[in-house]
């Protein structure tokens, strides 16, 4: 994730600094249901808004950034969110089976943050046992707007 470290300090202005930082997985600004989820990081900046940066998979991948002020952002969401892509064909495989049923997470949604704003809306999962982080993150967004 150091691509992705470097893409959002760089996103910052001078005297910037983020009050809530959560590394999770999106699938970018209106991600589809088909689409995985890849490394992500949302950064929280009081009175300014919101960075979600993620990795593009490619060849090489990219990190991509976007940046919501608050006069963008509409309404967040806190609650749970349907797997995406592999991950949800993963985890309906393992479900069928006793044994990796046991060890793998066979669950069909994860705690997500949705963010919608003007552009669209960006799902932002945690794992779960990061939802006191998820819970931080909606009350940061939703104190500001």
């Amino acid at each position: 994730m150091g691509r992705l470290d470097n893409a959002m300090n760089a996103q910052l202005g001078p005297g910037e600094k983020p009050s809530v930082v959560c590394k999770g997985t999106s699938s970018g600004l209106n991600g589809t249901a088909r689409a995985n989820r890849t490394d992500a990081m949302l950064y929280v900046l009081p009175g300014k808004g919101v960075l979600v940066g993620r990795l593009k998979i490619g060849i090489i991948n990219t990190p991509v950034v976007e940046r919501f002020g608050l006069a963008e952002i509409m309404e967040v969401r806190e609650g749970d969110a349907a797997r995406t892509g592999g991950d949800a064909w993963s985890a309906r495989r393992n479900a069928a089976s006793p044994v990796m049923s046991a060890l793998t997470n066979t669950s069909m949604s994860e705690p997500a943050l949705t963010l919608m704003t003007r552009r669209g809306d960006v799902i932002f999962a945690f794992k779960q046992k990061e939802k006191g982080l998820l819970r931080q993150a909606y009350l940061a967004i939703a104190e500001m707007i």
